[in-house]
């Protein structure tokens, strides 16, 4: 049985200007220990969908209107808000993207890496609270630990807010990382350092990581399977090989083309014409086809089913429909 298993998921924001179909029936498996990469451009969902696995969606407007999200068997969307209050951060832990707006300003770093071992593992006494933060801060290797127990997120670098942030969520052992684009604000030396660092910790737990991101070389690294997302579905999902050196879907190819070549100096990168679909104004039929160099008329008329070509290798396009 996988550990995390997304059915059909539709994710919608009610707003003035209509019916936003963030996620709109989309499907995931992830398995125990493995490495999952979602990738796609900005606004196609992938936030969403993890935001939807915590069931932290905004209120009122955020609504998951079908599907199911089952994780060790158990459907989180049947739970109710006490019981999934057990499971974040517990069974469940997220890497946000922006460590310095997601740890609060007011507590120091010492507070808020002791508050979720107080809560779901029953720690009390002040002072072995402060001996398993202090480390904690030592496993993601940052110096000076007692030092930086004592500090505010304003005083720390953004390369050590990072790992603060990562602490926190290693610290209950949780069996699923969601992490979304947790390297986006650190310099390529750092985001380095970090991504070696997350994978270690992940191996210490022997957790699951559901990994989103833009960054497809970093996707090519770390990922064992890919699942890109375009305007809130699962356009292909395959294993790294897959994707990088037998893409099918037209827009998947649209992205591996338009990384810069090592190995030869180019004029000019090639890029993907026009702009995604706004998600409360979708086209009939398949909604890469108002940009895809491939489009038949069958593309305009419904959206096509899943394929799998290969084992583990599935899409959704006419061309193999």
């Amino acid at each position: 049985m996988a550990l995390l298993e997304i059915e059909n998921l539709r994710t919608y924001l009610y707003t003035r200007w209509g019916v936003v179909r963030a996620v709109d029936g989309t499907n995931l498996r992830l398995e125990r220990g493995e490495t999952l990469g979602l990738v796609g451009e900005s606004g196609c969902g992938k936030s969403m969908t993890l935001l939807s696995i915590l069931r932290l969606l905004p209120w009122p407007a955020g609504r998951i209107v079908d599907g199911r999200i089952l994780f060790d068997g158990e459907d989180l969307l049947q739970k109710s808000q006490k019981e999934m209050q057990a499971i974040r951060g517990k069974r469940i832990a997220m890497i946000p993207q922006d460590p310095y707006t997601s740890l609060n300003p007011v507590f120091t770093v010492g507070n808020q890496c002791m508050e979720p071992m107080q809560i779901h593992l029953g720690v009390q006494q002040k002072k072995e609270l402060w001996n398993r933060a202090k480390e904690l801060l030592k496993m993601v290797r940052i110096p000076e630990p007692e030092v930086r127990l004592q500090n505010y997120p304003h005083q720390m670098s953004g390369g050590m807010r990072q790992r603060v942030v990562g602490g926190i969520a290693i610290c209950c052992s949780p069996e699923l990382f969601l992490a979304d684009e947790p390297t986006t604000a650190l310099d390529l030396t750092i985001q380095g350092q970090y991504l070696h660092l997350l994978k270690e910790l992940q191996g210490q737990c022997n957790a699951a990581l559901l990994y989103v991101s833009h960054d497809l070389a970093v996707i090519s690294q770390i990922c064992d399977r890919v699942a890109v997302m375009y305007a809130g579905k699962i356009a292909e999902t395959g294993t790294v090989s897959d994707i990088f050196e037998r893409a099918l879907h037209p827009y998947t190819e649209a992205l591996i083309t338009s990384i810069p070549p090592v190995d030869r100096d180019v004029e000019r990168l090639p890029s993907l014409p026009g702009q995604p679909p706004k998600l409360h104004e979708l086209p009939e039929g398949c909604y890469f086809a108002p940009r895809c160099p491939y489009v038949v008329e069958d593309c305009r008329k419904a959206f096509p089913p899943e394929v799998e070509v290969r084992q583990g290798h599935s899409v959704t396009c006419w061309r193999y429909s």
